[in-house]
């Protein structure tokens, strides 16, 4: 049965306690373990309780697919843009580790990456190439509400997420108070937001009261 879609939302309300958790960027890449790739989850969620942020991409087919680059060179031993080859051309490829090894691991689609986590953990979109709109059809169509959240970088992604389905949560890039105002301007909920302030703490502390207070 379908995990209720408003888990998410469960999970992450404020309960005046803290609640710390461990995301891995690009699904937490180590020696051996390639970034966006299905045995790197499984090893990351073997080490430690974490949700995993991963990166689409649209092969020439129209396949959304697991990879942080427009290109191939850098992840993988292909070369040239990632839309350039469809996905039958992409599963002959193998993926590189973040030393540059080249390991047998192969690029998952987003479909097989959803089916993974389900009942694992909770995956974030980082949207890259791919549309806010399209990313929340597919979390709608495969019923993944509760353990799979969009990344929203902009007031009309916000806007496209919460109408697609407004059960979704979203990961809002408000590194600012300008951001902040932004996402209040919009009318989706506080409950649906986890606020990204940037990769380093930040020193504005009415940015974060702000946040903090809703």
């Amino acid at each position: 049965a379908p995990l209720p879609a408003a888990g998410l939302r469960e999970l992450f309300r404020p309960t005046g306690g803290v609640l710390p958790v461990l995301s891995a960027h690009r699904g937490g890449a180590g020696p051996g373990y390639p970034e966006n790739c299905l045995a790197t989850f499984e090893a990351t969620v073997r080490a430690t309780w974490s949700l995993l942020e991963v990166d689409l991409q649209t092969s020439k087919d129209g396949v959304i697919v697991l990879m942080h680059d427009a290109t191939l060179d850098r992840t993988s031993n292909g070369t040239g843009p990632v839309k350039e080859r469809t996905l039958a051309e992409l599963r002959e490829l193998r993926l590189k580790d973040r030393q540059g090894a080249l390991t047998a691991h192969r690029i998952p689609t987003l479909d097989e990456a959803i089916e993974w986590a389900r009942g694992r953990t909770v995956l974030v979109l980082d949207k890259k190439n791919v549309p806010a709109k399209e990313a929340a059809r597919i979390v709608t169509a495969r019923k993944a509400e509760a353990f799979v959240m969009v990344m929203a970088y902009s007031a009309r992604d916000i806007a496209d997420v919460h109408a697609t389905n407004p059960d979704i949560m979203m990961e809002v890039m408000m590194g600012t108070l300008q951001r902040v105002e932004e996402f209040e301007r919009t009318g989706v909920p506080w409950a649906n937001a986890i606020a990204f302030v940037g990769h380093t703490a930040t020193p504005d502390a009415e940015l974060c009261r702000r946040i903090r207070a809703k």
